[in-house]
């Protein structure tokens, strides 16, 4: 009982509004910093920092070779950054983008995404699982190397395969990559492989010198020119011996392919060749047993026909059949169904063999044709039957071409060129009666080509001889073939003694011994069809592996050059290290970073309540800015922002206006105008507008398609044609003018309505001790620059501790040398080692170190060449500790330092600008003209609207009688009022559901009494249509909302940039009620938490603004409270972004409190609500309800036209059921009838001055 009431007192009692508000700031900050944000000295995040710490550890600088791009994000993921594959691997896949990047931080080999949008690569190529990779276990179909794997699965595996250049590698991994769209390449030969877009197949180009190279390409970059390398190596992985019952199974299969059917109860074989027959009922009888039917037959030709045929149902061996791969894997499939049966791909080469031999002397033939030529075929009428031998083929370095007889639909494989027949000859050939007969022709053959070299054959290696001629001057080179199979083995000795450069000769040499058949593209398309696609680990550096015969890519990356910069120094504890997630291990807090990489390559992340958008820059610029501080500390902003132009995206385009740049730079925000860069050609007296660079972020692609849908729908008129012409050299958009049209005005239409103008709105956000800031440019500068001090004094205390440590032992060594004889008597006098150490150490006054040194030391450093070599060395270890120590005891040499390091950074890694920066002349709005001032924008009941300057009302105390705001004729009144700034945009919704477009500054401004202009000669308003809302806003970013509130309690939520593109005719708006108006629409902020709303008797509600989630513009919306009482209707209603946010609510006749929003408790939408005020005969009906802001003042209208402003601060606090306080004085006739804030009055205050001051003037 005891331990239960100690237990109990262990017990604190917690509020869970409190435990919740700190978990949530605990998770805020650990997303702020531990995730979304980069750190301002090094310009990374977290998971950057770990995939180059990861990169650094396996040794991938920029001269090393590539490595898998999985087996990087493998190592980040165990390692440091325990989180999703796809993450780590999208934060790699920016860091190599150059279109991304100024100076992107790691070298991807592969698909890394584009200009267009494309996604990157996986981090793995895939193949669709059809796909036969040559292995250990024979040519098995990648989706069979495991056995059912799930979708987006990394499973194990163990087997060898065959990779580029003839190697044999351990694949360890399958993915199923999921499920994508497919690419089929297929060659002129008919080989074909499918797989994603992204796959690598490895082809054969020439590079800039036209040097013969190899090239891995894409399969959705695939073109008609293309050499593609077909391996056709002998080298078989599966080195199991052939059985007798592989050997019974290889013939029955090649017969029963060739000449026999298997339905499911019966199978048959006939043929006419009495050794054939008898081979194939050997093979049945010792593989399946004797019941069977023979018989034989005469035909027509005279010619004997032998048939075997079982009946299953009446088979003593039926159980065997049916249970064996033959019958599972052939039964039921007609002639153009057939294919080889797996179990054959499975098989030893030998049995491979035996399958071909007795299938091509079923459907095979050979014949000689004109010239000589011999050619070796197989008929069929199965296209895959065709394309599965035509693999097996390869597997004995034959090559089959597949072709279609022109009429039916009969397939053959043909086998053509000497060299490829005599190879079937030798390796597999026929199996019976053909054979001798073909044998025959191929013998007259080859001694006819003993006194003649025969034709020059189709086999050969493209770009070698052009390559060879052009660096060989060889009148036998320029004369004679070197670049066909056939002649090269015939001359091989000749031509490597006429080229005679050894290098030249081995890179002769390598293609030679590869081997490679060049097939010629026939087509690569998009199939269409979405299908699951493979991929395998490949535990090499090459990655590479065979697969349909192709040889087949995996996706590496590499740092680049200037990332090592970032990582330099990392070795001398130039920075802190913290242990990973599992305390297993170190990673770095930050790295040393030679380069401002935050203001070089920018930054963006969204973190929770705030964002960082830091665009990239040029890095001279940067290193010239760093340098005028380091020699003027105590310059000027002015000064920097002459060195440090403006952003320089690594996509180009055109930055507009120079305001946003200095607002950035001075006070960590601005939003800068980005256009696309074009030109103007001439086209049959047309016009053709160019793009050649996009603005930073946009997408190509989806641009181009824009256009297309505005020129469609008649928004942008003019335009016969638009079309892509970019390629590898560079962006080349076309946009072709109608006869008639004007560029100057198209491109001006182009801008305003497609994102070839942007805005880049620049937050300079980062972290700084943990914490979020935002940075102005000096201060990002002086940061980096206080990083790089704190760098370098760590590796200078390193050093010269290292520096010392040499020293000490040297001093040491010195000191035995000069005492060599005494040494060497006190160690021959030692009984051990350790006596001998403590003996130095008392006899010469050493260290323990030194004396362990002085026993390690070998005999040969006696000798008067070395005695030298330790005194050199000290000597120089003397001047270094010198110098190390000044720097730490001079800022001037620190200085020097940075400033050296700063130069060696500007000069390895020069960069011409890429984005240009003009003044905005050409786009000055009218706008830019008017000053921004807070005025009063009044709407009647007949629809005249104005403007008056707010300055024009004089604050008056609470209890105040007001000024006439506006004279109205006796049919007229006031029907809205607002305060909002004369840039804004103003929103109209009208009773129709419409939404209209009008900035301030067009509505003619007047007096306080002037009547004002109707508003139907302002916008397009249609006849009896209506005004029912008004809503200012200064932008329509798409992070912002906009909700409506109906008097039937409806919300609907939708998001602001849904109304941003609004037309001269208006756009609908919002779906209401016959008998519902809107009473209020206001912007959501991303900060907003709740939606209140009051209604004219007195009820309330306040729920989440999550409750009204966002639909779309037309939508009708949800409820947002019920009412109580019949006749009630909301009146009133606003956003929260604070519960200590305070309501100011007024009524009828005057009466006011203002009450804290968490009085009115969070119910969920479409409640009942609790009472917002305490209504009475004085009170009248509720009016409004407004959110209490410091710099803001209430504006109140009664009936009769007076305005009355007040100063809420004034009005005195109470809660949620009271009435509150008399806060404007009306007329017993008069009624207030709407409420709205407006700014603070500001108040004019004379300057002090001294009256010394005076006197002197």
């Amino acid at each position: 009982m005891s331990d239960l009431s100690n237990a109990n007192q262990d017990i604190k009692e917690v509020k869970i509004e409190e435990s919740m508000r700190t978990s949530y700031l605990d998770y805020s900050m650990s997303v702020i910093v531990g995730r979304a944000l980069p750190d301002a000295r090094d310009g990374l995040k977290p998971v950057h920092r770990r995939i180059l710490f990861a990169m650094n550890e396996l040794n991938l600088s920029h001269r090393s070779p590539y490595k898998k791009s999985a087996r990087i994000v493998g190592d980040v993921i165990g390692k440091y950054h325990p989180h999703g594959d796809n993450s780590v691997y999208d934060a790699l896949v920016r860091m190599a983008q150059d279109f991304s990047l100024r100076a992107p931080l790691i070298d991807g080999q592969g698909n890394f995404g584009s200009v267009d949008g494309d996604n990157a690569a996986a981090m793995r190529y895939c193949v669709t699982g059809d796909t036969r990779v040559k292995t250990d276990r024979g040519l098995i179909k990648i989706e069979e190397l495991v056995e059912e794997t799930l979708l987006n699965s990394d499973n194990d595996l163990d087997i060898k395969v065959l990779s580029m250049a003839k190697r044999e590698h351990t694949a360890s991994k399958l993915f199923n990559s999921g499920i994508h769209d497919t690419y089929k390449l297929k060659t002129k030969e008919g080989f074909t492989i499918s797989g994603s877009a992204n796959h690598l197949v490895l082809t054969l180009t020439t590079d800039n010198s036209g040097r013969p190279i190899y090239d891995w390409k894409r399969l959705e970059h695939i073109g008609l020119e293309d050499k593609i390398v077909i391996d056709r190596s002998e080298k078989s992985l599966y080195t199991k011996k052939l059985t007798q019952s592989e050997k019974n199974l290889a013939i029955i299969t090649g017969c029963l392919v060739s000449e026999g059917f298997m339905s499911s109860d019966r199978i048959g074989f006939s043929n006419t060749d009495k050794n054939y027959f008898d081979n194939f009922i050997d093979a049945w009888k010792s593989e399946f047993g004797e019941s069977f039917y023979l018989n034989q037959r005469e035909l027509p030709s005279g010619k004997t026909i032998y048939e075997f045929d079982v009946h299953l149902d009446h088979s003593k061996d039926r159980d065997v059949i049916i249970k064996s791969d033959i019958y599972l894997q052939m039964q039921g499939l007609k002639s153009k169904d057939k294919r080889v049966p797996s179990f054959i791909f499975a098989m030893p080469q030998e049995a491979q063999k035996i399958f071909l031999q007795y299938l091509f002397e079923g459907d095979g033939s050979f014949s000689k044709l004109e010239k000589n030529s011999l050619t070796v075929q197989y008929s069929t009428i199965s296209q895959g039957l065709a394309e599965d031998i035509q693999i097996l083929l390869l597997e004995f370095g034959i090559i089959g071409k597949i072709g279609k007889v022109k009429k039916g639909e009969e397939r053959k494989v043909f086998l053509s060129g000497f060299k490829n027949i005599h190879k079937f000859y030798e390796t597999i050939n026929f199996a019976s009666q053909k054979r001798a007969d073909f044998g025959k022709i191929v013998e007259e053959e080859l001694l006819r080509r003993e006194e003649h070299s025969g034709s020059l054959g189709k086999d050969y290696i493209p770009y070698l001889s052009d390559y060879i001629r052009g660096l060989v001057d060889s009148s036998y080179i320029k004369r004679h073939n070197i670049d066909r199979y056939n002649r090269i083995d015939r001359n091989l000795e000749k031509i490597l003694s006429e080229i005679k450069m050894v290098s030249l000769q081995q890179e002769f040499l390598s293609f030679v011994d590869n081997n490679y058949y060049y097939a010629s593209v026939d087509s690569c398309v998009k199939t269409g069809i979405k299908e699951v696609v493979y991929s395998i680990r490949v535990d090499s550096d090459c990655h590479s592996f065979v697969a349909n015969g192709l040889i087949n890519h995996n996706t590496e990356a590499r740092m680049t050059k200037i990332s090592e910069d970032l990582l330099r120094d990392l070795d001398k504890d130039t920075v802190d290290f913290t242990a990973n997630y599992d305390d297993s291990m170190k990673e770095p807090d930050v790295l040393p970073s030679r380069i401002p990489n935050l203001l070089l390559n920018g930054s963006s992340g969204i973190a929770v309540g705030m964002a960082t958008n830091i665009p990239p820059h040029r890095m001279d610029e940067l290193m010239e800015a760093l340098l005028h501080i380091l020699d003027n500390p105590d310059c000027e902003d002015s000064e920097l922002l002459s060195i440090v132009k403006g952003p320089d995206f690594p996509t180009g385009g055109i930055i507009f206006g120079k305001k946003g740049i200095t607002d950035a730079y001075t006070t960590g925000r601005g939003r800068i105008k980005v256009r696309a860069k074009t030109h103007i050609e001439e086209k049959k007296n047309r016009e053709v507008i160019v793009v050649d660079e996009l603005p930073y972020q946009v997408n190509k692609s989806r641009l181009i398609e824009n256009i297309a849908h505005l020129v469609r729908d008649k928004q942008i008129e003019g335009i016969s044609e638009i079309r892509d012409e970019s390629d590898r050299d560079g962006m080349r958009i076309v946009i072709e003018l109608k006869r008639d049209a004007m560029s100057d005005i198209i491109l001006n239409n182009l801008f305003k309505q497609t994102s070839m103008q942007t805005t880049f709105g620049i937050i300079m956000l980062a972290i700084t001790n943990k914490e979020p800031k935002v940075f102005k440019l000096r201060e990002l500068l002086d940061l980096f620059l206080k990083h790089r001090k704190t760098v370098i004094i760590r590796r200078t205390i390193f050093e010269l501790e290292k520096a010392k440590a040499r020293a000490h032992i040297l001093e040491g060594l010195k000191i035995a040398v000069d005492n060599i004889d005494a040494v060497i008597r006190i160690i021959r006098e030692s009984e051990d080692t350790e006596t001998a150490k403590l003996s130095l150490m008392e006899g010469f006054s050493l260290s323990e170190i030194q004396s362990h040194a002085i026993l390690e030391m070998k005999l040969r450093r006696l000798t008067g060449l070395e005695v030298e070599k330790i005194e050199n060395e000290l000597n120089e270890l003397y001047k270094l500790i010198d110098y190390l120590q000044s720097i730490l005891k001079s800022e001037e040499v620190l200085n020097g330092i940075i400033a050296d390091e700063l130069k060696e950074i500007a000069e390895n890694f020069k960069a011409e600008r890429r984005t240009e920066i003009v003044d905005d002349y050409d786009d000055i709005d009218i706008e830019d003209l008017i000053p921004n001032e807070p005025m009063v924008v009044t709407i009647t009941h007949r629809g005249y609207i104005k403007r008056v300057a707010v300055k024009q009302y004089e604050k008056q105390k609470r209890g105040g009688k007001g000024k006439i705001a506006v004279t109205t004729h006796d049919d007229d009144f006031i029907e809205q009022f607002f305060i909002s700034s004369t840039h804004d945009t103003l929103m109209f919704v009208t009773d129709m559901g419409q939404l209209y477009w009008l900035k301030v500054y067009r509505i003619p401004e007047g007096s306080r009494t002037a009547k004002g202009k109707a508003v139907v000669n302002l916008i397009n308003l249609k006849q009896d249509e209506k005004i029912m809302s008004i809503i200012p806003t200064t932008d329509f970013n798409e992070d912002k909302g906009l909700v409506f509130f109906t008097k039937k309690g409806i919300v609907k939520r939708t998001n602001l940039k849904e109304y941003s593109n609004i037309r001269t005719n208006g756009v609908r708006a919002i779906n209401l009620d016959d008998d519902d108006a809107i009473v209020t629409a206001k912007i959501v902020m991303p900060d907003t938490k709740w939606l209140f709303l009051t209604t004219k008797k007195g009820q309330c509600i306040r729920f989440k603004v999550e409750d009204a989630r966002e639909i779309g513009r037309v939508a009708r919306g949800v409820t947002g409270i019920k009412f109580k009482i019949e006749d009630d209707f909301v009146c009133g209603a606003t956003t929260i972004g604070d519960e200590n946010n305070e309501l100011l609510m007024l009524s009828e006749k005057g009466i006011g409190k203002r009450t804290t929003a968490s009085e009115y408790r969070e119910q969920s939408r479409a409640g009942k609500g609790v009472i917002s005020m305490k209504l009475s005969a004085k009170t009248g009906d509720v009016v409004g309800v407004v959110l209490v802001e410091e710099d803001k003042d209430m504006m109140c209208l009664t009936s009769i036209g007076k305005m009355i402003r007040v100063d809420m601060q004034t009005i005195r606090k109470a809660g949620r059921n009271t009435s509150g306080v008399k806060v404007v004085n009306v007329d017993k006739k008069d009624i207030v009838v709407s409420m709205a804030k407006c700014p603070k009055e500001e108040i004019d205050k004379p300057d002090i001055v001294n009256d010394d001051i005076l006197d002197n003037i």
